[in-house]
């Protein structure tokens, strides 16, 4: 079985939609796969000159991290969703019958998340040169939108593919799904790397965690408000 983190117990995840795909994943991957619920992100661009944009935060539904495999980003939609596949416009339909226009493509959504997480990463010195100005990381990534609790039929938005879609029926096969979105993300090819310095593994895997306490995260600190409290901690000196 996978790890959860953080370390909790997938039947309290208050929305539908995640707490199937968390129990999925769980269930289909084993513990060489870290799997990060509700994993936030803090960063600041740099303008000209010794200009800084304000601070961006935003929250990604899942990232995966598997050793063999690589890191994977999905974003979690519950509902019925529909696309307009010309504006690229996106609705969700409830099962009271209301329809919820969405303010961003869930595949704009995970696009951002993953180009974000991917940007932080090359802010530490390990990953600033590999790849060169291509920016390649040095093990495959990708992303994908997961619809879990319905069988999506209609067309998709002019930026989204159905290789990048997992739906319900997916759902019951999601490790065969993520690998081919694994299978299929970037990586550098020129720059493969061993097991003992994979920066997936140890000791650098660190770097890809903002608050878990078993990765021993340098670019972050545990600030629990309650002492083994199951809410995410706070995330300070990141910057």
């Amino acid at each position: 079985m996978a790890t959860l983190i953080p370390k909790i117990d997938p039947a309290t995840i208050t929305n539908d939609g995640e707490r199937i795909v968390a129990t999925a994943l769980l269930q289909a991957f084993d513990k060489h796969t870290l799997v990060f619920h509700s994993f936030p992100w803090l960063r600041r661009r740099k303008l000209d000159g010794n200009r800084r944009e304000p601070l961006q935060q935003g929250e990604i539904d899942f990232v995966l991290l598997n050793r063999e495999l690589g890191m994977l980003v999905l974003e979690v939609k519950g509902g019925d969703v529909r696309f307009d596949a010309e504006s690229g416009e996106a609705w969700r339909a409830h099962g009271s019958g209301r329809v919820q226009e969405l303010k961003e493509s869930p595949f704009e959504q995970v696009r951002r998340n993953y180009h974000n997480l991917r940007d932080i990463i090359f802010d530490y010195p390990q990953f600033r040169l590999i790849g060169g100005e291509k920016r390649l990381l040095p093990f495959n990534s990708g992303y994908a939108v997961v619809l879990p609790t319905h069988r999506h039929t209609g067309p998709l938005p002019p930026d989204a593919d159905p290789d990048i879609l997992i739906d319900a029926d997916g759902v019951e096969e999601i490790e065969n799904g993520c690998e081919k979105r694994w299978n299929g993300g970037q990586a550098a090819r020129s720059a493969r790397i061993s097991n003992s310095t994979n920066p997936i593994g140890k000791p650098h895997r660190k770097l890809y965690c903002p608050y878990s306490k078993s990765c021993r995260c340098s670019g972050a600190r545990w600030k629990s408000r309650k002492k083994n409290s199951n809410t995410s901690p706070t995330i300070r000196n990141i910057c």
